[in-house]
């Protein structure tokens, strides 16, 4: 009886391990995340505190330490350790200063590949940083991983770090520039007090007066008056 047990529950186990294997291989290998946000800094200000990533720790709640690793091939190399115990090396391949920054994954080991770009634009009012992952997902358990913890959530918290530390508590989110381009709604305004004004007096309703009331003529009174009476002649 208890082999039996044993190899029911192994048999469920194998079987519940072919699922998630099956479900995690139809899922993409390649996953690419870009988001924007708006600030209202000037581009050199926000492009220059974006790119300090050895200050990073000092203002986002997501990366805990970042160091400084030797060049490889004359590129900085820079290794973050993030808050969910996520470590990833990372190497510039290509500085445009004030305009794009790219960083690719350089762990041979490590669950993916694959770069991050950062691109900061100007606007009239401000600047936009947009922030690409476009990654390869080596193992399929990180890749079941990936998907439920999603990456948006983590680059939306970065840009929202990024805006306090601007003082800017209402950072413009978006995944495009056409949703991160609309200008700053403008405060509603309070609807202005209508003046209090006096009620008229109501018109007091005045009923028509009635014609003077004609008494009936006398039907006597309209005929014509008798002629005189004629003496009778005596003896006539």
């Amino acid at each position: 009886m208890r082999r039996a047990l044993i190899l029911v529950v192994l048999i469920g186990a194998a079987v519940a391990g072919a699922m998630v294997w099956r479900a995690s291989e139809a899922l993409p290998e390649d996953w690419r995340t870009s988001r924007l946000g708006r600030y209202f800094q000037p581009m050199e200000t926000t492009w220059e505190r974006a790119t300090q990533f050895d200050k990073w720790p000092e203002w986002s709640s997501e990366l805990v330490k970042v160091e400084r690793l030797d060049d490889v091939r004359g590129h900085p190399v820079w290794r973050e350790t993030w808050r969910d115990g996520e470590v990833r090396t990372l190497e510039v391949v290509e500085h445009l200063p004030s305009r794009r920054l790219i960083r690719c994954v350089i762990d041979p080991d490590g669950p993916y590949g694959g770069c991050v770009t950062m691109q900061v634009t100007r606007r009239d009012d401000g600047s936009v940083l947009e922030i690409t992952e476009a990654l390869r997902m080596k193992s399929w358990a990180f890749r079941l991983g990936w998907t439920a913890s999603g990456r948006t959530g983590r680059l939306d918290q970065i840009l929202k770090d990024l805006g306090r530390s601007f003082g800017e508590e209402s950072v413009r989110l978006g995944s495009s520039p056409r949703e991160v381009n609309d200008p700053r709604p403008a405060p509603e305004a309070e609807p202005a007090e209508a003046p209090e004004t006096t009620a008229a007096p109501a018109a007091t309703e005045v009923a028509p007066s009635s014609p003077p009331t004609v008494p009936a003529a006398d039907p006597t009174d309209l005929a014509p008056p008798a002629p005189p009476k004629t003496p009778a002649t005596p003896g006539g």
